[in-house]
C-alpha cells in the first residue's frame, strides 16, 4: 500500500556507453553502490533508455535474483536528481508515500532480510518475486518521524566511520 513494483527490463552489456544517459544494471546493485546511486556508474543510448524502465529520484531499487538467500532483495535507493534506466532481474518500488532512504534501510535491515531469506526459493541462483516483496512487514512511521529515524541513524554510521 505504500508504493507499487516494477520490473525492469534488461540492458546488455553490449548496450553500455561511456555516455549517455544513466542506467543501473543489475549487477551494480552488488558491487558498484552501497545503500544510494550517488553517481551512475554506467550510461546508454537514447533508444534503449527510452525502451527500459526508469527510476526516479528518491524511488527504491532491488535486486530479484542473487546467489543465496542473505543477500537476495538487497536495495538502494535513487539519490542522484537524475531518472535512470534500470535493467532485469530488478525491482523498481515506486511511490510518494515513504521515504526512499528510510525504506532502503528497512529493506536491507535484519528483520527484513529474514523475509527476504524466508519467502526466497531456488537453491543455487536464489528468486524473490515481486509479489512476495509486496507482502512484507513494515513500520511506516510518520514521514517527520523516519525523518528523525534516518538523521538519527546516519549519524551513528558516520560516528562509527569517522573511528
Amino acid at each position: 500500500t505504500i508504493c507499487f513494483p516494477l520490473r525492469g527490463s534488461g540492458i546488455k552489456r553490449s548496450e553500455i556507453t561511456d555516455d549517455g544517459l544513466p542506467c543501473v544494471r543489475y549487477g551494480e546493485l552488488y558491487t558498484t553502490y552501497g545503500s544510494s546511486i550517488s553517481d551512475v556508474a554506467s550510461h546508454t543510448t537514447v533508444k534503449v533508455y527510452g525502451t527500459s524502465k526508469q527510476l526516479k529520484p528518491g524511488e527504491v531499487l532491488m535486486t530479484l535474483t542473487g546467489e543465496n538467500d542473505v543477500d537476495i532483495g538487497r536495495a538502494v535507493f535513487n539519490a542522484t536528481s537524475e531518472t535512470v534506466a534500470f535493467g532485469g532481474d530488478l525491482l523498481a518500488l515506486k511511490g510518494k508515500f515513504i521515504d526512499g532512504e528510510y525504506l532502503t534501510m528497512l529493506i536491507n535491515s535484519p528483520t527484513v532480510g529474514q523475509q527476504r531469506t524466508a519467502v526466497s526459493t531456488g537453491n543455487i541462483i536464489v528468486h524473490l518475486s515481486a509479489a512476495k516483496v509486496m507482502q512484507f512487514l513494515l513500520p511506516i512511521p510518520p514521514s517527520d518521524e523516519q525523518s528523525r529515524i534516518l538523521e538519527c541513524a546516519n549519524s551513528v554510521i558516520r560516528m562509527l566511520t569517522n573511528q
